[in-house]
This record gives structure tokens, sequence and C-alpha cells, in this order.
């Protein structure tokens, strides 16, 4: 059924949401001029077979939401120089990312959150020279982050909830992507303090929330000139309120709770609670206790 559809658009296979049902049929690779596969939403299961991964074509993999439950150690190696977008998230992915993908050169985009995968991310990661999106959250991946993906390329790297990552971030691999814009890390057993090199980033979301970062915050907060959502909740953060955020003109969220921090949230940063440029829709903090605040839109 599966290799019928996709024969009736040849070269797209664009099937999401079509109650497809079962493995990915070897019969697939006859179609040798298929580029695009997207068959999202769906109930495929399995894992991808041999002629499958022969096909030498392919641009672009969007299975995401099915039951997928194997990367095979080929996978796509007939379309390594041509493959361009993975989206394979929340499917039942198991085992390690296997290191082929470090020879997708010119993939920009790959999604594997949601699955089951395990093991430590790979080094070939960063052989992808292309890469500027990635998404491995909520898996079970493990390592200490030294390597595997501080590829320069990268805008966006979500790691989150994966707590057998641990150790500290280093500063030199920070500064190996000086084009990063979203930095997502909660949820990891990632320790130490934020490295100095993560405030030359032009990042617009940092979200580290529930990881175990700790120390007092330093004023390096001041350098990010278009960040929009901090949430730094749920860590061992100390020290008196910081006052760097007061700078922040296109501030939208704070999260701040669950911390160590003392003391009071200033008037400025109040005042930015429906009024300015840019006006702070979330602000949270230890305000029940620790933190004095009259304006936080909600207190632990």
């Amino acid at each position: 059924m599966i290799v019928m559809l996709v024969m009736l658009v040849t070269t797209t296979g664009a099937l999401t949401g079509n109650n497809l049902q079962g493995p990915i049929p070897d019969d697939i690779g006859q179609l040798e001029f298929l580029r695009t596969f997207i068959a999202a939403d769906n109930g495929i299961t399995g894992s991808f077979p041999p002629r499958f991964n022969a096909l030498t074509n392919m641009r672009e993999i969007v299975l995401s939401g099915n039951q997928i439950d194997g990367i095979p150690s080929d996978f796509l190696s007939g379309s390594v120089d041509t493959i361009t977008r993975i989206f394979m998230e929340n499917n039942q992915l198991a085992g390690p990312i296997p290191v082929i993908f470090g020879q997708f050169a010119n993939v920009a985009e790959l999604r594997l959150q949601g699955n089951s995968l395990t093991g430590v991310i790979p080094d070939e990661l960063n052989q992808m020279s292309s890469l500027a999106r990635i998404n491995l959250a909520d898996n079970n991946l493990r390592g200490d982050l030294t390597s595997g993906v501080y590829n320069p390329s990268l805008e966006w790297l979500d790691l989150s909830n994966n707590p057998e990552i641990r150790g500290t971030i280093s500063g030199a691999a920070i500064a190996n992507m000086p084009t990063l814009t979203k930095l997502r890390l909660g949820g990891t057993g990632i320790t130490g303090n934020l490295p100095a090199e993560l405030f030359d980033l032009p990042l617009d979301e940092l979200n580290v929330d529930g990881a175990d970062f700790s120390g007092v915050l330093p004023d390096g907060f001041a350098n990010f000139r278009i960040i929009q959502f901090i949430n730094l909740a749920n860590n061992r953060f100390s020290g008196p309120f910081p006052t760097v955020f007061d700078t922040l003109a296109t501030l939208n969220e704070l999260q701040l709770q669950g911390n160590e921090f003392t003391g009071t949230v200033t008037d400025l940063l109040c005042g930015r609670r429906g009024t300015g440029v840019v006006e702070i829709q979330i602000l949270s903090a230890d305000c029940i206790s620790e933190v004095t605040c009259t304006c936080c839109t909600q207190c632990f």
C-alpha cells in the first residue's frame, strides 16, 4: 500500500496523515527518481529496507509521528550527497545515532527529538558542514559534550531532557558556534558556570531549565542584543537578584524560579511589565520566600 501511494506522486511522496500502516516495503527502491518522502503522522513501523537506503536522489525525509523503531547503519547511504533535511521526531527510534550521519554534508536540519535514542552523540556529527538546526531533545542520550554537536554552521541546538548528558560546557566549543541563536539545554545534567563565550553569541533564546548550572550570573548577559526568551529556572544560580536583565530591551520572557537568588526585582525591570517597546509577558521568580517582586506574573 505504501509503495503504491508513493508511485502515484512519483517524485514527492507527500503522504502525511493518510493512515498508512505497516513497514516501508523494499519495493520502494524501484522509485529511483524519488526525491522527497513525506509521510508524517501515520502508522509506519519497523526500520528502513535495504533498497530504500540505496536510493540515490533523496533530498528530504519527513517521517515524523510514526512508529519507526530503528535507523540502520547504512541509512540513506545512496543519498549522502543529496539529502538536505531529515525529520524523524516522535517515533520509537532506539539505539545509537548512526555515524553515517556525519557523511550528510548537505543536511541543514535534523530532527530526532521524542525518541528513545541512546549512547553518546557521535563525533561524526561535527562533519555535517551544512547543519543549521539540530533537535535531539527527549531521548536517552548520554555523554559529556566534549564533541559531537559544536558545528560552526549551527543556528539551533536542542538537547533538552536528556538527563544523562552531563559535565560542563567548553567555552571553546561554544565559541565554535558563532551563529547560534537558540540554545536549549534544560533537563540535562550539565553543571558548572555559564561560559563567558556564551555571551558573544547572537542568541534570541536561552533555556537551561532543570539543568545543574551554578554560580553568580555574569554581567555578560548585557551583551545579548536580540534575546527574547531566558529560562534559567531550577538550577543552582545564586547571589543578589540580577540587575543585568534591566538592560535587555528585547526581552519578552524571563524565568528565574528554583534558584538561590535573594533581594528585590528592580523597578526598572518591573516597569517593562505592560510598558516599553517590548513588554515582558512572563516574569517568574521565587517571590513567595527569597525574592521580593511586585510585578512577577508567577511566584514560586
